[in-house]
């Protein structure tokens, strides 16, 4: 909360050896406040020095240039070369093209992307 009032979560999995973030959301009006910062840094003393990964959108547009670049600024490692694809959330969605991001260099990224979709994705069905 800022002054009271809800300012923004964050949720992540801790997923074998490393931890992921499932979603980060800071309310419009008052981002730039280091609220997401935190949030992370949160995350990263949680995590206990393990890689942190999430996924976002493909750099296409202003907003998703705005998210890259944050997390960039942040020491975040985006990992554009890897084909991602985000499961479906619910029967009758289309899964979705996406790029992920980790907090250190890794060459796991495949086995990353396999524990999340069977950790994550394959608990909600």
């Amino acid at each position: 909360t800022l002054d009271g009032a809800f300012a923004g979560f964050i949720t992540y999995w801790a997923i074998l050896d490393f931890v992921y973030i499932e979603h980060l959301a800071v309310m419009p009006d008052i981002r730039g406040l280091g609220i997401g910062r935190n949030l992370l840094a949160l995350v990263a003393e949680r995590a206990d020095g393990k890689p942190i990964i999430f996924e976002v959108e493909p750099d296409a547009d202003e907003i998703s240039h705005k998210r890259i670049v944050f997390y960039q600024r942040l020491g975040y490692i985006l990992h554009p070369d890897f084909p991602y694809i985000q499961p479906a959330y619910a029967p009758g969605r289309e899964p979705i093209e996406l790029q992920l991001m980790t907090s250190t260099p890794t060459t796991q990224l495949h086995q990353m992307a396999e524990a999340i979709k069977e950790n994550v994705y394959l608990a909600y069905f």
